[in-house]
């Protein structure tokens, strides 16, 4: 008969056990996923936190410098309404005292 090599011999379960031991078990590999997850969705929050803030800021800046470019012609434009508002007045008051004048003149002509 043949010798069986040491290659050749069948497994027993102590040979089973003992190279399975290295091995995780299911529950250590769903543990070790979980907590992959867990630190994942983590890392996520903390990025959408900081890319958030950037956007804030960016926004931020960008209002600013919308304003102090509007800032200098919206008081332009209330310069000059108030201009129009002062020669409106005067334009009526004008007005007023040319009609005055022509009653009198009229008034003279026919006296």
């Amino acid at each position: 008969m043949k010798q069986q090599s040491a290659a050749n011999q069948p497994v027993t379960e102590k040979i089973l056990k003992e190279t399975l031991k290295d091995y995780p078990t299911k529950d250590e590999l769903s543990t070790r996923l979980d907590k992959s997850f867990e630190a994942f969705r983590q890392e996520n929050a903390y990025q959408f936190k900081l890319m958030r803030e950037e956007i804030y800021e960016a926004m931020a800046t960008f209002t600013n410098r919308v304003l102090t470019a509007i800032d200098p012609l919206l008081k332009n434009l209330e310069f000059r309404q108030q201009e129009r508002e002062i020669a409106a007045a005067q334009m009526k008051n004008v007005t007023g005292d040319i009609t005055d004048l022509q009653k009198r003149v009229t008034k003279l002509e026919h006296s």
